[in-house]
């Protein structure tokens, strides 16, 4: 079973139906919450016999979280809080050149610190003595770790496998109680822009990685039931236009966010002003490059839907760039460049893709103006959106332009160029340029007229989502339902 927020698995553990969750909390009215690394793996159930049976409880990860190479030299310890107990691996060395795997941070494995035992110990050891153990119901405590130093390799030369590992007795029970344990992957910094470090948000509220985690580990009841919240939500205005929408929701929305980094710069005096936040996005795909506008316009209606701001922070620093002297070029770049997390800002020649880019700038930016009232991006970075206008005038119907998307039809991607000037038109109008304003609309008439007197018309034209979004009404309703009698 899944959620928005949610994977359930259904377990049956000799007389006990147990659900073991994987909670990935999404928290997009707190940016320090949302920003923190961290998830929730929690068990309860209950007999099905209606008998008391001892429950023992046990999880554990080893190096592979942190990195690729079962030879590569890592390091662990241990640590207690007021109220959580935490183990924590990382590689000796840290290495930004990594594939798939960030190997340049640290992994956090904790929990309450009530009633638990937390150890390091080899794979072989911790199963064969925990088989053992709970087979004999004996008590855990003797256990001696067969480590003897805090550093290794993920496999050592003796076969054995560092295993981090807490375990919780919680005697002899007919109802599991909520039992959670904590999960994390901390890279200090995050991303490297332009030179300059960022490091995660959520250093504007905690000053040590022990504070944030026993505010996580506290926090767990009231997570749950914000999840819980927000999944009641989101699935029921999802089912408002189908289940099988709500089921795509479930499945998407974590890994639409997965990958997002909530980031702030440290002042002179190594201080975070939260006002500062710039967010990041890794490319999944072959380029590695960050801030893909393509990918952050697939998310932009997930992000207007949950907190628009989080699209204001991926748009922040594309815009930054791009209105700089360091960028040449007179149509919206694909990305910041990469490969992540070094993000030194892309200069290369892709006029190719400029209709593409360009539009998907122009309409997001006036989505957020729109959804918040908020008209500062416009007027901030209005010199960089007018070229880019202007450079969709020239190109929108050019006929050599190529879609991001290699399965969308040309003429979708001049409905987005299209629709890229009227957004521009009205941004225009916003910032009080009336003779700009009028010459973007104009323009918008004339290539609407053009298009729809074109024979090519073919396709999925799902860009005529955007043109309903801004209510712009640049293509008439007739255009929409030809398009849906396709279908």
């Amino acid at each position: 079973m899944f959620t928005p927020t949610r994977t359930i698995l259904k377990v049956q553990a000799a007389s006990f139906a147990l659900n073991v969750t994987f909670l990935s909390p999404i928290e997009p009215d707190d940016l320090a919450r949302q920003s923190f690394p961290f998830s929730y793996v929690y068990v309860d159930g209950a007999t099905t016999d209606g008998k008391a049976h001892t429950i023992e409880l046990y999880m554990d990860i080893t190096g592979e979280w942190v990195t690729s190479d079962a030879k590569t030299p890592i390091q662990w310890q241990s640590n207690e809080t007021i109220s959580s107990a935490y183990l924590q691996v990382r590689p000796v060395s840290l290495s930004t050149n990594f594939q798939d795997l960030a190997e340049d941070g640290t992994v956090f494995h904790a929990m309450s610190s009530v009633r638990i035992v937390f150890f390091f110990c080899s794979f072989d050891l911790c199963y064969s003595f925990f088989r053992w153990a709970m087979k004999l119901n004996s008590t855990i405590s003797p256990l001696i770790s067969d480590l003897p130093t805090g550093q290794g390799k993920v496999e050592n030369t003796d076969g054995k496998w560092p295993v981090l590992a807490h375990y919780v007795n919680l005697g002899s029970i007919r109802q599991i109680p909520t039992t959670a344990w904590a999960v994390g992957l901390v890279r200090h910094p995050v991303i490297i822009f332009r030179g300059m470090p960022q490091y995660g948000y959520y250093w504007s509220r905690w000053s040590t990685i022990g504070d944030a985690i026993d505010a996580f580990v506290a926090d767990f009841p009231a997570a749950n039931s914000r999840a819980l919240a927000l999944d009641n939500r989101i699935l029921a205005d999802a089912h408002n236009i189908s289940p099988d929408y709500a089921d795509l929701v479930s499945l998407g929305l974590r890994q639409a966010l997965a990958g997002m980094e909530l980031t702030l710069s440290p002042d002179n005096n190594g201080n975070y002003n939260p006002s500062n936040v710039v967010a990041f996005l890794k490319n999944n795909g072959n380029s590695e490059g960050v801030n893909p506008t393509e990918t952050i316009y697939a998310l932009m209606p997930a992000l207007l839907y949950l907190n628009s701001d989080l699209l204001k922070a991926l748009l922040e620093p594309l815009l930054q760039f791009q209105a700089s002297s360091e960028y040449p070029n007179s149509y919206a770049a694909p990305d910041l460049g990469g490969p992540y997390p070094n993000v030194p800002g892309n200069t290369q020649d892709n006029h190719i893709m400029g209709v593409e880019h360009s539009a998907n700038m122009i309409i997001m930016v006036l989505a957020y103006a729109r959804t918040t009232g908020n008209g500062k991006l416009l007027a901030k970075y209005y010199h960089t959106l007018k070229t880019w206008g202007s450079f969709l005038i020239n190109n929108t119907l050019a006929g050599s332009q190529d879609p991001a998307d290699v399965v969308s039809a040309v003429p979708n991607l001049q409905i987005k160029g299209i629709i890229g000037v009227g957004a521009i038109a009205q941004i225009s109008a916003v910032v009080g340029d009336v003779d700009a304003a009028k010459e973007f609309q104009a323009a918008v008439s004339n290539l609407t007229q053009v298009w729809m007197n074109s024979s090519s018309i073919n396709g999925m034209m799902y860009n005529l989502f955007a043109d309903k979004l801004l209510q712009l009404g640049t293509f008439p309703d007739t255009v929409r339902d030809f398009m849906f009698g396709l279908l």
